[in-house]
């Protein structure tokens, strides 16, 4: 956050990014913090209340421009403290650089604060199909764009009888042409036809035996930064009032997404989700027989005849290396279409038979004495439990060490032994094996808490923290955390609903995972713990943050519960085979 601390106590706060929060801005950032063609801009502003501002407007103008100019500055909310302010900016064309300033009127002086700078993405039209090439199952479009230099090539891949795969790439050489495309050029492969307009470019998948059509509409687009690198691909398709759109993952919403306008973002929101999810899947099975992937792990939008009652449109993030790519499934089945989703991204792994049991947990089960009732009370009541899950087992701050453990502190780098620890007779856990052993003994397997945190104790905590201080500082000069672009350590942001300013491990590293669980390996080669709740996963909001491995958070975000998940299963099929579960709830 910048704030501007003028003579005469004038304060000014203005954060362009914030937090990079997905869905609650700061009350003093730009709206959008990344602003694109035709999108007016919000900029905000928060002063103080004992502040005496007689008037606020801000100062912009184009980079290598003389002309100034001038926008008064509203007040939006006032409250005991605190006022916040807009100034609205006008929509650009697009390429832009904008630099502006506030300036705040007190007492009859003007107080001028720092200064800021943005560019202006560029929506860009695809005008036309200039170039087709045919090579069996292959058609290969060159397509031009209003962009002089830029041009898209969209490779259509006949994978099998119904699975269809759009490539999507760009292309800054001149293209040579090789022979003048007819106004509508189509190509038969079985059962499905591929129909594409010259100019402007449509295009129509055609199922022959059902009549099936999938049209393009309107024009793709693209959006292009100042150095003319492409960041985005929008995508515009025909759908009928009576199409029905199902998936897109874990959503709380409804069963239709028709009408709903979609991310694909890992968000942790604890209750009233909406249409926010922990598990976004950028698939999803249409009622009129197909199916589309977006193959991407980055963030993505799903306009379902949201914004246009007759249209749905995609827009997704494309990667480093300006590519995008989309499958159509094209069965007429939607049992079909999510069996060939399946096929190719992998199967689910059949877990034990003892997951399919009953479960029982509670947030508040934190003792030896409370989890053997538990069990007791099952059997009294001839419930047939298969697993207990323990979340309030740990202490408050290392989260491979029991409440009430005593013990010596050992240097951070060394494993974590059963033996480290003591436990009084009058302690939550007075004796810890002969607890799982009964729980072993009556069929019922453990299932422990855990976070990928390294916790930061807030100022309101009052417990021994010297450990954690010794982790923290270990993790962090060994480079085991998620990093910020400038090499310092990530901590999860202050408006994150939980663990604010905790260091997040990178198990893309691998010594890091190797270090995180040799402080867990005791809880199940010694206690005999069956499985872990793999909670958290969404503490990525940055897409600058670095990971070891060289991925950048705009992957991050929503890949990190998947290395999550993926390094808490190989730690336990080294211990266990495939006797484990993992109860997770990002993905």
């Amino acid at each position: 956050m910048t704030t501007s601390l003028i003579a005469n106590a004038i304060v000014m706060r203005h954060d362009p990014f914030g937090e990079l929060h997905p869905y609650i801005p700061l009350p003093y950032e730009r709206s959008p913090r990344y602003p694109s063609s035709g999108m007016p801009v919000a900029l905000n502003i928060e002063t103080e209340s004992t502040s005496p501002i007689d008037a606020l407007w801000c100062e912009w103008n184009e980079t290598d421009s003389f002309e100034t100019h001038r926008v008064e500055a509203t007040v939006t909310l006032t409250d005991e403290n605190l006022v916040h302010w807009q100034a609205m900016l006008p929509a650009f064309k697009g390429g832009e650089e904008i630099t502006y300033h506030f300036c705040a009127k007190s007492e009859n002086q003007v107080h001028i604060g720092d200064s800021y700078s943005f560019f202006v993405n560029t929506w860009v039209n695809v005008t036309s199909l200039v170039q087709v090439t045919a090579i069996e199952d292959r058609l290969q479009l060159h397509l031009a764009t209003q962009l002089q230099g830029l041009a898209l090539i969209l490779e259509m891949t006949l994978e099998s009888t119904s699975k269809l795969t759009f490539n999507l790439s760009t292309c800054r050489e001149m293209i040579q042409v090789s022979s003048k495309v007819e106004s509508t050029y189509s190509a038969i492969w079985t059962d499905l036809q591929i129909t594409l307009q010259e100019n402007p470019f449509t295009l129509e998948i055609i199922r022959a035996s059902d009549g099936l059509v999938i049209k393009s509409t309107k024009t793709m687009q693209i959006l292009v930064d100042q150095n003319g690198h492409l960041l985005e691909y929008h995508l515009e398709f025909e759908s009928p009032s009576e199409e029905a759109f199902y998936g897109f993952g874990e959503r709380f919403n409804a069963l239709d997404q028709r009408g709903s306008h979609l991310d694909n973002y890992v968000y942790g929101q604890y209750t009233n989700q909406g249409k926010r999810t922990y598990i976004p899947v950028p698939f999803f099975v249409s009622s009129r027989g197909y199916g589309m992937w977006l193959k991407t792990s980055r963030q993505a939008q799903f306009d379902l005849a949201a914004a246009c009652p007759d249209n749905w449109y995609l827009e997704g993030g494309a990667d480093d290396h300006e590519c995008l790519e989309i499958t159509w499934f094209l069965h007429p089945q939607p049992y079909e279409n999510v069996k060939a989703f399946t096929l190719a991204t992998g199967m689910p792994k059949i877990p034990p038979a003892w997951v399919f049991g009953l479960w029982m947990s509670s947030n508040d089960w934190n003792s030896q004495k409370e989890v053997l009732n538990q069990l007791h009370e099952t059997q009294k009541l001839q419930i047939p439990t298969s697993v207990l899950v323990i979340e309030a087992w740990s202490d408050e701050i290392n989260f491979y060490i029991w409440n009430d453990a005593k013990y010596k502190i050992k240097p951070s780098s060394e494993p974590c032994k059963l033996s480290d620890f003591t436990f009084a007779s009058d302690s939550r856990w007075p004796d810890l094996k002969s607890m799982v052993d009964e729980l072993h003994k009556n069929d019922v397997r453990l299932v422990l808490w855990q976070n990928p945190t390294i916790k930061f104790k807030g100022a309101h905590e009052h417990f021994e923290d010297a450990l954690n201080l010794a982790d923290q500082a270990y993790a962090i000069e060994k480079g085991y955390v998620v990093t910020k672009a400038d090499g310092t350590p990530h901590r999860v942001e202050q408006h994150m609903p939980w663990f604010q300013n905790s260091l997040v491990l990178d198990f893309t590293n691998p010594e890091a995972a190797d270090w995180w669980f040799s402080k867990r390996e005791y809880l199940v080669t010694e206690l005999g713990v069956d499985g872990w709740k793999s909670d958290g996963g969404e503490h990525i909001w940055d897409p600058e943050t670095r990971f070891s491995n060289g991925k950048r958070g705009i992957d991050g975000i929503n890949e990190y519960p998947v290395d999550y998940e993926a390094a808490y299963d190989r730690f336990m099929q080294k211990l266990r085979g495939n006797d484990l579960v993992l109860f997770s709830r990002a993905g």
